[in-house]
C-alpha cells in the first residue's frame, strides 16, 4: 500500500467551488426601497430606521440612497428631479445610472406601502455579507496560524459580536404611540395610592428617589468582597416572583453558598 503525502493530502484539489459564488443580494430589493424613497417622503425616514448606504449591495444604489437622505435631511422634497439634481451636483449622476434608471426607478413598485419589509431584505442580505467577509477572514488567519488560538477565538468573538450588532432591535418609536400607554400607567399609580410602585430596595431614601425597582431596570449592586452584595441581591430575588438577579462576584463558590445556605434557613453561619 502506497503512503504517498499527495494521498492523505488534506489539500482542496482543483479549482474552488466558492470562487464563483456570487454574495448574497437581493436586486429587486434594493431597487423597491428606492422606489418606495422616490414615491413617498414619509418612506425615506421609514427606509432609514431599518437600513443605511452601507448595507446596499450595488454601489449606484448606495449613491442614490444617500442622495435621497441629504435631500430630506435639507427638509427639501424628494423627487426624480430633485434627485436627479443632487446627484449631478455630487457628480455622481452618471455613475448612478443617470435619470434614464431614476425613471426606471420610479415605476419599479407601485406602492410605498412594503418598504419596511423590502428594507428588512436588504438588511438581511448585508447582515449575510458581513458574516460572510468576517468568517473568510478568521478561516485566513485560522490556516496562517500567525494567532495563538485564544487570541483568535477572542478576535473572532468580536468580529461576529460586531456583525451582530447591526441587526437592530427595530425602527423608531412614535410619541404618539407611547402617549395612550404613559397616561395609563400613571392612572394606574395614582389608583394604586403607593409610595413603592416597585421592587423595594430595603433603603428608605433610595427608595423615596426610585420608588422601587422598577419593570426592566438594570441594578447593579457593587462593593468589595465580604460586603454582604450577594445575600443583598439574593434577598431582593428571592422576595419577588418574576425577578431575576445576574451578577458576578469575587468572592468564593463555597462563601457564597454558604451565604445561601444562611439566607434560606435563617442561621447564622459564622
Amino acid at each position: 500500500m502506497s503512503s504517498s503525502p499527495v494521498e492523505y493530502s488534506i489539500a482542496p484539489q482543483g479549482r474552488d467551488p466558492y470562487s464563483e459564488r456570487r454574495p448574497p443580494y437581493s436586486e429587486d430589493a434594493e431597487q423597491a426601497v428606492l422606489a418606495a424613497m422616490l414615491m413617498d417622503g414619509d418612506a425615506i425616514m421609514r427606509a432609514a430606521e431599518y437600513v443605511n448606504d452601507t448595507m446596499f449591495y450595488a454601489e449606484r444604489h448606495r449613491r442614490i440612497f444617500r442622495a435621497l437622505v441629504a435631500i430630506t435631511e435639507r427638509g427639501a422634497v424628494a423627487d426624480p428631479l430633485t434627485l436627479a439634481d443632487e446627484l449631478d451636483r455630487r457628480g455622481e449622476l452618471a455613475a448612478s445610472g443617470g435619470k434614464e434608471y431614476i425613471a426606471f426607478l420610479v415605476d419599479a413598485v407601485p406602492t410605498a406601502a412594503n418598504v419596511e419589509f423590502h428594507a428588512r431584505i436588504v438588511r438581511e442580505k448585508a447582515l449575510l455579507r458581513s458574516l460572510i467577509e468576517v468568517s473568510t477572514s478568521i478561516v485566513s488567519e485560522a490556516f496562517e496560524g500567525r494567532t495563538q488560538a485564544a487570541e483568535l477565538l477572542d478576535e473572532a468573538e468580536q468580529k461576529i459580536f460586531q456583525v451582530s450588532q447591526q441587526q437592530g432591535t427595530g425602527g423608531f418609536t412614535r410619541i404618539k404611540e407611547l402617549m395612550w400607554p404613559t397616561m395609563e400607567r400613571i392612572e394606574a399609580l395614582q389608583r394604586g395610592g403607593k409610595s413603592i410602585t416597585g421592587v423595594a430596595s430595603g433603603f428608605h431614601d433610595l427608595d423615596e428617589l426610585t420608588s422601587g425597582f422598577q419593570p426592566s431596570d438594570l441594578v447593579i449592586i457593587a462593593a468589595r468582597p465580604s460586603m454582604g452584595t450577594y445575600v443583598a441581591a439574593r434577598s431582593r430575588n428571592s422576595s419577588h416572583a418574576g425577578a431575576s438577579t445576574k451578577f458576578s462576584i469575587t468572592e468564593k463558590p463555597l462563601s457564597r453558598y454558604c451565604a445561601t445556605c444562611s439566607l434560606e434557613s435563617d442561621i447564622d453561619w459564622n
